[in-house]
């Protein structure tokens, strides 16, 4: 375990090779590190490693979900125009080796749309990623009317929307 600076002490380690790995993980972060070991050769005395253990990147995690909190499946994440992970049956998705920076997050799926995620800074400390809500989708269909009232007057075309709100 490091102290609060970032060193370790290893008191009694015997003479030889060894190699040494870093390890940190939260409940809800994994750390991407570099370099993944450093190898270590211990003679009699002790041993102040030149080369240091850097965190290169974390994960972050996410919903996509419908407008009653329900997640959607198979949603494509899209991180600053590359697709980077798919929802899975719970609409969670993470997106790993993430860099603190500021970042467009979009969810794409067929006749689906959700709103985007614009300007999003994620860090190690803040790596939860604000839930994709659905906001539109397309409707396939018909509207069959059996009796046309007199005062209505027939168009070729006409325009339905639907103001409920649809679960997917």
């Amino acid at each position: 375990v490091t102290g609060e600076h970032g060193q370790f002490v290893f008191p009694s380690l015997p003479s030889g090779e060894l190699e040494i790995y870093p390890v940190y993980q939260s409940s809800s972060t994994v750390f991407s590190i570099s370099p993944n070991k450093i190898p270590v050769t211990i003679n009699h005395g002790s041993v102040v490693l030149q080369q240091h253990f850097n965190v290169v990147g974390f994960s972050a995690t996410g919903r996509a979900i419908d407008t009653f909190g329900n997640g959607v499946s198979d949603v494509k994440i899209i991180v600053n125009g590359e697709h980077v992970s798919t929802t899975d049956s719970n609409g969670a998705y993470s997106i790993s080796s993430t860099a603190s920076a500021t970042y467009t997050i979009e969810g794409t799926k067929d006749h689906v749309f959700f709103e985007s995620l614009k300007n999003l800074k994620l860090s190690p400390s803040s790596p939860v990623i604000p839930d994709l809500v659905l906001s539109k989708y397309h409707l396939c269909g018909k509207i069959i009317i059996k009796h046309v009232p007199p005062t209505l007057h027939i168009l070729k075309h006409r325009d339905v929307v639907l103001t409920s709100p649809v679960s997917l």
